[in-house]
């Protein structure tokens, strides 16, 4: 009776031991979401981990796409580049969360920056003005590019010199001239060819308005049978206009509108559990400690029955 009692004992503990071996088959997953360029995607997942007192070996890894480049993607205008090339990588904040996200080089565009150019108009009438605009401009690799006007800024009037030709037809030795602009007869000065209001007379006769022009002085410059020739001198008002024109992609620099996108991939690495070698020598020890008990008691159990049949002999 007590020999099937301990055997039974035996068989229970065999049996609780095979089901510590069968429940290490348990599967645990744990799931990470990161970005790739490519959907090919590979996670570096740990090989063992442990979690609650238990072991757990990596058994696969599985992958899901839960967006794609068309989805997550976004576009940055970077400028001042000094050649087409942009960072590979970008973070670029997306519905209020950041990702780091890859440059995709077949949907990103460099434009050429445009360049502004400058061209002066001197002595031009401070009143009467229009600047051209557009004009041509000559790059240093002797490209011509047109720019276009953008701004005019107006200088300083100033005063610059002019000079005036005159011809006295008739006899040098007349005593008076008729002055072709007013029908007036004057006194011939042989000195100079100038007399009272001649200033006023010769802007009348030019058409020049008083207000930007002036006379100043007269002298003779040579005769001949027919008459005598004269230069007046005088001023008028100018000023210079400083234009800016902008031709397109006449810089050096390039703006590159970039577009960063990639695949944002669940990886669910599949662990099961298992049993180390330090745990299966434990429950060996056990089981042994466990038999040579049982195999103790057996003994004992024998030995005990065969003394109380010797003793009825």
């Amino acid at each position: 009776m007590r020999k099937g009692r301990i055997i039974s004992t035996v068989l229970i503990l065999v049996f609780i031991f095979s089901c510590c071996f069968a429940n290490a088959s348990a599967e645990l997953v744990k799931k990470e979401i990161f970005i790739s360029e490519t959907k090919k995607a590979s996670y570096d997942a740990p090989k063992e981990i442990e979690e609650g007192g238990k072991a757990y070996r990596l058994k696969k890894i599985d992958y899901k796409v839960i967006r794609s480049p068309e989805e997550l993607k976004g576009e940055v205008e970077i400028k001042n580049l000094n050649e087409k090339k942009v960072p590979l990588t970008k973070n670029i904040e997306i519905d209020g969360k950041k990702y780091t996200l890859y440059l995709d080089t077949g949907k990103t565009k460099y434009k050429k920056d445009n360049k502004e150019e400058k061209y002066v108009y001197e002595a031009r009438d401070p009143n009467n003005f229009v600047p051209e605009q557009t004009r041509i401009f000559k790059h240093a690799d002797g490209k011509e590019l047109t720019g276009k006007l953008k701004s005019t800024v107006k200088g300083q009037n100033y005063g610059k010199g002019i000079t005036v030709p005159g011809r006295f037809d008739g006899s040098p030795n007349a005593k008076y001239f008729r002055f072709a602009g007013s029908g007036n007869f004057y006194p011939l000065d042989t000195s100079v060819p100038t007399w009272k209001g001649y200033e006023g007379d010769i802007l009348a006769h030019l058409g020049l308005n008083p207000n930007t022009h002036s006379i100043t002085g007269g002298r003779w410059t040579g005769t001949d049978g027919s008459g005598k020739n004269a230069v007046f001198s005088g001023t008028r008002t100018v000023c210079d206009y400083t234009c800016t024109y902008t031709t397109e992609g006449g810089g050096d620099t390039y703006t590159a509108n970039a577009v960063y996108n990639g695949y944002e991939i669940e990886a669910s690495a599949i662990y099961e559990e298992y049993m180390t070698l330090k745990t299966k020598i434990l429950i060996g020890i056990g089981i042994g400690i466990l038999a040579l008990a049982v195999a103790v008691i057996i003994y004992f159990l024998k030995r005990r029955k065969k003394n109380k049949e010797e003793q009825y002999i």
